[in-house]
């Protein structure tokens, strides 16, 4: 400006400000036209007390009146070089060699872009070619395009270049691109060619080889559940999770309390595999886990402890399978075995206070343990009724349909043989019905192809999808063989939607072939 600037009483912290120390500035204090003024961290009382994070921070400064006047976010500084903002263009934020007290022009192939919102366990949006594929979004945050060729994604720090921008891709001002991440197909332009695991996973970004090749931007991620992302916030850029919004601006999802979580079914005394048990959300809002402490032990809570950004789902997700192998080997993965003796498994939260503990005696082989029904507390043998990561479910006549099912459509829990009626008479029994989750007394309502077509090597149809059931498309050329190639697939539903596909067909194969839909629980 042309004039001097009153800055007495104005602040300058780390956000969240309540966490942070801050620096005020002494009142009667000025700031010429032109002037450049130098706070260094950790020199006094006339600086800042912290240092600058060597990753990634959040910088506010606000007036005496403590509204916000200006706000700062960087990540993954590079070595020799600093952030500054262009003179001319005061929210384009580019790295430089460090020149404190004074200003220079910078070039706009300096400018900045950051990773914006990620699906990792994407069951809400279709790809372009009809699967739901993980998918990443980048913004550019400044008021100059950003040239994109040569930029590189990959999930792997040692592997940096696993997929690149095609030369010529520009990011405008502002705005987003969105890459899809379908490690079943090719790479293209439009798909890294690689996934992430829902279970925990990262994503980098580095820089075009020709301004450097440096890492621009990187996530870290535990768990994460279908039908959110995982995004920055746009009033601080921390990371949260967001209900999916590619392509514009981050929406908070609306998250419920770790002391929602259940410790729900137990598997301690398997004849094969490893031990298990299943984490289980009772609200109506997903958790976070960061930080949430389980162990077998109630004296050394610090077995296994789930890191920054994993999250719990609710309704179908609201389950979390986790091995109990002494490995430890991720997130889904605990550091402690089960005794089928019998022994206490407790949750904890950050601060070591106890959310839910069950104390279980010696466990029968091949026959778990659970609350009935979910998350209250009620506990139960499940003989041949094991359902991890799933609704635990009594089956008092052993017929594969659980009693609460049998209640709800007019069965009777106790009585033999009703898993093979056919009450609706549409060709399909009650277990069949069951596995669809179709309504075993409407005709109408039942696991069918609506519509299909073939054209150009492509094989089209629609069906009804319901909420809770995975799904897969196959085929067969010789139904006596009863060998079936699974040409499409997608995991458990989170809501009934018709689904309109078009799946690639094999020209080269016989012409003749039986396609078939299939739904699991």
């Amino acid at each position: 400006g042309q004039w001097p600037v009153s800055v007495g009483g104005w602040t300058i912290s780390r956000e969240p400000t309540l966490l942070a120390d801050r620096l005020v500035v002494s009142d009667l204090s000025f700031i010429a036209p032109g002037e450049f003024r130098v706070i260094e961290p950790g020199k006094g009382i006339t600086n800042l007390q912290e240092d600058l994070n060597p990753e990634h921070d959040l910088w506010s400064m606000r007036n005496e009146n403590g509204q916000d006047v200006d706000r700062i976010w960087y990540a993954n500084p590079v070595s020799g070089l600093s952030w500054r903002r262009d003179p001319d263009q005061p929210s384009q934020l580019v790295k430089k060699i460090p020149n404190p007290g004074g200003g220079d022009a910078v070039n706009a192939e300096d400018a900045l872009i950051v990773i914006n919102e990620i699906a990792a366990d994407n069951r809400h949006l279709l790809s372009p070619w009809f699967t739901f594929a993980d998918w990443v979004e980048l913004w550019n945050p400044s008021s100059t395009p950003f040239a994109l060729g040569g930029v590189s994604l990959t999930d792997n720090l040692d592997q940096t270049v696993k997929w690149l921008f095609p030369e010529g891709s520009v990011l405008e001002p502002f705005g987003y691109v969105q890459i899809w991440l379908d490690g079943t197909r090719p790479s293209s332009d439009r798909n890294a060619g690689f996934g992430l695991k829902s279970g925990g996973d990262q994503i980098l970004i580095f820089d075009a080889p020709s301004r450097g090749g440096a890492l621009l931007d990187v996530v870290e991620f535990g768990v994460q559940i279908p039908g959110y992302t995982l995004g920055r916030l746009p009033e601080t850029l921390e990371w949260a999770l967001m209900n999916p919004s590619p392509g514009h601006l981050n929406r908070s999802a609306a998250m419920g309390s770790q002391t929602s979580i259940r410790i729900n079914e137990w598997m301690a005394n398997p004849s094969s595999g490893a031990d298990w048990f299943e984490l289980f959300n009772v609200g109506e809002l997903p958790i976070a886990l960061t930080g949430l402490q389980v162990s077998d032990d109630p004296t050394d809570m610090s077995k296994h402890v789930f890191p920054s950004l994993s999250y719990l789902g609710h309704g179908v997700s609201a389950y979390l399978l986790m091995d109990a192998d002494w490995k430890g080997a991720g997130n889904r993965t605990a550091n402690f075995k089960l005794a089928a003796g019998g022994e206490t498994l407790a949750l904890a939260n950050d601060q070591g206070m106890v959310i839910d503990q069950v104390d279980f005696g010696p466990q029968r082989e091949n026959v778990t343990q659970g609350r009935w029904p979910d998350g209250s507390e009620d506990v139960f043998d499940f003989v041949l009724a094991e359902s991890p990561g799933w609704m635990n479910g009594l089956d008092a006549d052993l017929d594969g349909l659980p009693d609460l099912w049998e209640l709800e459509f007019g069965f009777n829990p106790s009585a033999i043989g009703e898993a093979f009626l056919d009450m609706d008479a549409d060709g399909h029994s009650s277990y069949q019905e069951y596995l669809a989750n179709t309504d075993p007394s409407d005709a109408t309502d039942l696991l069918a192809i609506d519509q299909s077509w073939i054209s150009e090597n492509q094989l089209g149809l629609s069906f009804q999808a319901k909420q809770g059931r995975a799904y897969q498309i196959q085929q067969s050329q010789d139904l006596s063989m009863n060998q079936w190639e699974t040409l499409w697939e997608v995991d458990v539903m989170l809501d009934d939607r018709e689904l309109s596909l078009e799946i690639p067909l094999d020209s080269s194969s016989s012409p003749q072939r039986y396609i078939r839909l299939r739904a699991k629980r």
